[in-house]
């Protein structure tokens, strides 16, 4: 049975998303670190995972989790307290106005939000939700929704370490109308310079949930790279840079600048910019690349700390 049809047996068995974290971290917590991402890299990837002589971008992020433990990286995988860090590093006006943070589920008055918002959780990659009152919202659903995930420790999940010891709130931030499709860009960066960006579209759909979007690939000269993801390629017609991607790639660069590698991510609403997250694990490791050459390409910018 391959990996796809494993993880679409446990869908069928446990729907709730939650729930198989749940199960997963229940039946995983006692394996070591290095054992566990060993085995879920082969479960994944199909490969063996060498520590001692990785190669490919994959394989260092690996190595990234186990290797690199820098405090500055919980506090800028934390979604509410990464904003500090941005703001410190002088970008304050790139971030989304925010509205309230909440310790516990229960604290959101949802009669108390404005007309539309987004209200998401600070310590995982999933938990967004985007709330429109003039729509029917099962608020006690919400609720528990919110609950369930604070529960859960992200680490456990794929080890990332960032996510180990960030404490758990639910933001809530302005949402940002546009007339024009959203567009995400995500620039991979190495030793405090982006090398790469993710020209993304479609990544959201009306809720908030992660969608299957398009995706082009772009080098430092914006240049359109013969890469493809695991998302579907962009037409090269489709791509619409936004004015000021001088500065962006400046600012990525600053903000990249403490860390031997993180993902800088931004979108672009109506041609502002916004600041999104730092992602230090960029597709946990496990991402596709085709070519597969490219993962050794993009690999060969990455310096593990010794």
């Amino acid at each position: 049975m391959n990996t796809s049809a494993i993880k679409n047996l446990l869908k069928k068995v446990v729907a709730d998303k939650e729930q198989r974290h749940r199960i997963i971290i229940g039946t995983t917590s006692w394996l070591p670190d290095k054992a566990y991402l060993r085995l879920l890299y082969l479960f994944i990837c199909k490969k063996w995972l060498s520590f001692k002589h990785p190669e490919t971008f994959n394989e260092k992020l690996q190595c990234y989790k186990l290797l690199h433990r820098d405090p500055l990286m919980t506090k800028c995988a934390d979604k509410f307290a990464v904003r500090e860090y941005v703001a410190q590093q002088g970008f304050e006006d790139l971030l989304v106005p925010l509205l309230g943070v909440y310790e516990r589920a229960e604290d959101v008055d949802f009669e108390a939000l404005p007309d539309k918002c987004i209200l998401k959780t600070t310590h995982n990659s999933s938990g967004s939700f985007k709330w429109k009152k003039d729509r029917e919202n099962d608020t006690a659903k919400i609720r528990k929704t919110f609950a369930d995930m604070m529960k859960i420790n992200a680490y456990w999940l794929a080890r990332e370490w960032a996510y180990r010891d960030i404490t758990p709130k639910i933001v809530c931030e302005t949402w940002i109308d546009s007339k024009t499709p959203i567009v995400d860009l995500k620039f991979l960066c190495f030793d405090g310079k982006a090398r790469y960006i993710y020209y993304d579209v479609g990544m959201n759909d009306d809720m908030g949930n992660h969608a299957i979007g398009h995706r082009a690939v772009l080098d430092r000269s914006l240049k359109h790279l013969d890469m493809k993801t695991s998302m579907q390629r962009l037409p090269d017609d489709r791509i619409c840079l936004p004015e000021g991607m001088d500065r962006l790639l400046e600012i990525a660069d600053k903000l990249s600048q403490p860390f031997p590698h993180v993902r800088v991510d931004f979108f672009v609403a109506d041609g502002r910019a916004y600041f999104s997250e730092l992602t230090f694990y960029s597709g946990g490791g496990y991402g596709s690349f085709e070519p597969k050459s490219w993962d050794h390409k993009i690999g060969e910018y990455f310096h593990l700390p010794t």
